[in-house]
């Protein structure tokens, strides 16, 4: 006789419930399954009923027949239908500083590969050396000492501080191997100019704010936000924003998609793109409104298109603070993806390469990142992803509201500068009516658009204002 169960067996009820990150939501589960006849000791598991792409959490209660537990704790998970990249064998990595052998975890993506350095135990980013912040994906120390007198110094070093130095314990947790999503091709999409349109209407203020640069104002298919054009050699773009709540657009308007992001290049005709965000919707495998983290790069030989980051250690919901950095390194010919969710203080970067092992990779030149890389320009963009040949429609978003948006020409972050002080475009994305590049259509449909206020030169909103049209890519 089983005296945990007083010689009877156990029945296991799993509660699945949609989530909006913070909890279940509705007033009923979605599904409610009972497992019944299992002997103390013995994993008792479901098979979860067929589910929208999207957030959602699940409990269970076990009885005997006679009393009944309580309801577990609540336990997240995310269903996003695709399939997964290869995870291959760990290896190690040399600390540039303390020369120990640190874990690094790695994964496949044909002629690419993706790895995560874990810091080690006891590892403290406040006292860790410039080379090693690099090393382990992490943004530099302000160029200039703290200058207490100076704002300007005080904002930067209290931001420096915000992303390092909170507790490592939920920084250093491996990401698992099922964590990267490949989609399939056609999922995003490079941008396709409309016009420099002579009606845009700018911001007054931009004019007189002494800290910022009048923009050159342009019209996109799928693009909105702003792109520095001042450097031929960005290598660093940082932007933190809040999360936006998602609807959909009516049934008969999906696909319906919104990402916002930031990159190198891809702009002006430019097929080279680097770029890590977060999305909501897009094609067929994203049609839930959760949000989710991904990372992608292209050229017109090779594209990873967007690659979902599928680990529930970087969950990200609507309302939260979080800053992402695309970063690239032409001497390690090394792209780093950063995600620094301020609000559930988890901070992640992976790193991208060529396959050292495959010289005869398509397009392979310099490393084959380098054949990725365009550093004429950085952004910080809000999209409308594409898929066979058609752009989304745009997702309607409660605003995108970037804090902040630096760019820099090092490869880590030093000596950067807000986005909107130096050259830039700034771009209102409209929808193409079917009519060329070079003939766009008088008066437009606004989808998105950027409002920017004075004496922020970093700051600027992505207003929702359409869902627009499904339109043809034009050629």
């Amino acid at each position: 006789m089983d005296r945990k169960t007083g010689g009877r067996t156990l029945s296991y009820t799993f509660e699945v419930w949609a989530s909006d990150g913070t909890g279940p939501v509705g007033t009923a589960p979605i599904s409610s399954t009972t497992v019944s006849g299992v002997l103390s000791g013995v994993l008792a598991s479901i098979v979860p009923p067929a589910l929208d792409n999207g957030l959602y959490e699940y409990r269970v209660q076990v009885t005997n027949g006679l009393t009944s537990t309580a309801w577990s704790a609540w336990h997240v998970f995310t269903t996003l239908a695709c399939d997964l990249l290869q995870s291959v064998a760990d290896t190690t990595a040399t600390d540039p500083t303390t020369g120990a052998a640190v874990r690094v975890l790695n994964w496949a993506d044909g002629d690419m590969d993706i790895s995560q350095v874990i810091e080690p135990d006891g590892f403290d980013a406040t006292t860790a050396t410039d080379a090693q912040l690099e090393f382990y994906g992490l943004p530099a120390r302000p160029s200039d000492p703290l200058d207490p007198t100076d704002p300007a110094s005080q904002d930067a070093w209290d931001a420096w501080h915000a992303a390092v130095d909170d507790p490592w314990d939920s920084h250093t947790q491996p990401l698992g191997p099922d964590t990267f999503c490949a989609l399939p091709a056609g999922t995003m999409s490079s941008p396709s100019n409309a016009s420099i349109d002579p009606d845009f209407t700018v911001d007054p203020s931009e004019t007189t704010d002494a800290r910022s640069v009048a923009p050159n104002p342009v019209d996109s298919f799928n693009w909105g936000g702003e792109v520095a054009t001042a450097h031929a050699d960005y290598k660093w773009v940082s932007g933190e924003f809040t999360v936006p709540s998602y609807t959909q657009c009516a049934s008969n308007q999906n696909p319906d998609s919104h990402s916002s992001w930031v990159g190198i290049g891809g702009w002006n005709g430019s097929s080279k793109l680097m770029q890590n965000g977060i999305s909501s919707g897009g094609g067929p495998h994203g049609d839930g409104v959760a949000p989710f983290a991904w990372w992608e790069v292209a050229n017109s030989n090779n594209d990873t298109y967007q690659k979902p980051v599928l680990s529930s250690l970087v969950r990200v919901k609507s309302g939260d603070d979080i800053a992402v950095t695309t970063s690239y390194n032409p001497t390690t010919k090394k792209a780093t993806f950063r995600w620094n969710n301020k609000t559930s203080r988890q901070n992640y970067a992976i790193t991208v390469t060529g396959h050292a092992d495959n010289p005869n990779a398509p397009n392979y030149a310099g490393g084959y990142m380098a054949a990725h890389y365009d550093g004429r320009y950085a952004e910080a963009i809000d999209e409308r992803n594409a898929f066979n040949g058609y752009y989304d429609w745009n997702r309607p978003h409660s605003g995108v509201n970037w804090l902040y948006v630096n760019v820099s020409t090092a490869s880590n972050g030093s000596s950067p500068t807000r986005i909107r002080t130096q050259a830039h475009d700034e771009l209102r994305m409209t929808n193409v009516y079917h009519v060329t590049v070079a003939n766009p259509h008088p008066n437009p449909t606004v989808l998105d658009k950027v409002s920017a206020p004075s004496g922020y030169p970093g700051r600027f909103s992505m207003t929702w204002n359409s869902c627009g049209r499904h339109d043809s890519v034009p050629h």
